[in-house]
C-alpha cells in the first residue's frame, strides 16, 4: 500500500531521500526535504505534496494546508494534485487533540519503553489509519491495546507481528508491510473495516466483527456471528471493555 505521494519513474535523488524518511516515520525530516527540493523547484508539485503529507502525517496539519493547496493547484487534473486533495481532506478530519491524547497516554501509560515522541507520534498514526478506513479511533486503539500492548517489536507465538499482531500472509493480502508502524496500523483498520462490513446483518456486528479479527472471518460465520471459542470471547470482552473506558473519558473531556 502507498501511503504517500506517488513518484515517477526514474526519480531524482531528492524523491528517494524523502520516501525513505517517510517509509521510517520520520515525517519531519521527510517535509523538510521535500520543502528544499520544492524551493529548488517551486512549479514541481510533487515535492509540495510530499511536504504536506509528511506534515499532516507528524500531527502538524496547519502546516501541511498550504504545501497540500500549492500542490493541488499545480497539478490540478492529475494524480499528485488528486492524492493532495485527499490529503487535505485527511489533515482536516484526522486533527482532534482531545482524542490523540486520550491514545496517546493509554500506549504511553502501557508500553513504559515508549517514548513521549513515539507514544504521541502512534496516537496520530492511529488517528490517520482509522480515519482512512472510517472506524472509530478508539475501536482501532481499544484493538491495538489487547493485541500488542502498544508493542511494535511483538511477535505471537502464531507469527502475528505488530501492533495489530498482522500475520503476514494477511498483511501481503492487503497491501502493506507488518514490520513497519504505519502500515501495521492502516492494515489493522483495514482488517477491522472489511470485518465490520462482513458481518454488519449479524446479530451483534461489532462483537462479530471483533470475534472474526481474531478468530477468523470462516470461524466467526460458522458460529453464527459469535465467538467461536472461549478465547476469542474473552478477548472481544476484553477490547469492548477498553472501548467503553475510552468512550466514556472521551464524552467526560468533550463536557
Amino acid at each position: 500500500m502507498l501511503v504517500g505521494p506517488v513518484a515517477a519513474q526514474a526519480a531524482p535523488a531528492w524523491q528517494e531521500q524523502v520516501r525513505q524518511a517517510f517509509g521510517s516515520g520520520r515525517y519531519l525530516e521527510a517535509a523538510e526535504l521535500a520543502a528544499r527540493a520544492h524551493a529548488a523547484s517551486p512549479q514541481d508539485a510533487l515535492s509540495a505534496a510530499w511536504a504536506g503529507a509528511s506534515l499532516a502525517l507528524a500531527g502538524h496539519p496547519y502546516r501541511a494546508r498550504p504545501w497540500l493547496l500549492r500542490a493541488a493547484a499545480l497539478d490540478p487534473g492529475g494524480r499528485t494534485g488528486a492524492l493532495a486533495r485527499t490529503w487535505l481532506a485527511s489533515a482536516a478530519a484526522v486533527y482532534d487533540p482531545a482524542l490523540e491524547r486520550l491514545v496517546r497516554d493509554l500506549a504511553a501509560a502501557t508500553n513504559r519503553r515508549l517514548t513521549a515522541e513515539q507514544a504521541a507520534w502512534i496516537a496520530r498514526a492511529v488517528l490517520f489509519s482509522a480515519w482512512l478506513h472510517r472506524i472509530d479511533p478508539l475501536l482501532l486503539a481499544s484493538v491495538v491495546h489487547v493485541e500488542s500492548r502498544w508493542e511494535h517489536s511483538s511477535v505471537s507465538r502464531a507469527g502475528a507481528v505488530g501492533l495489530g499482531q498482522l500475520m503476514p500472509s494477511t498483511a501481503r493480502g492487503i497491501g502493506v508491510d507488518p514490520r513497519h508502524p504505519l502500515h501495521n496500523l492502516i492494515g489493522a483498520a483495514r482488517l477491522l473495516r472489511g470485518h465490520m462490513d462482513a458481518f454488519r446483518a449479524a446479530h451483534d456486528p461489532l462483537v462479530a466483527a471483533l470475534s472474526a479479527y481474531n478468530a477468523g472471518s470462516t470461524a466467526t460465520r460458522r458460529a453464527g456471528g459469535r465467538p467461536p471459542q472461549a478465547q476469542t470471547a474473552s478477548y472481544v470482552r476484553e477490547v469492548l471493555s477498553v472501548y467503553v473506558r475510552l468512550a466514556a473519558r472521551s464524552a467526560w473531556i468533550r463536557r
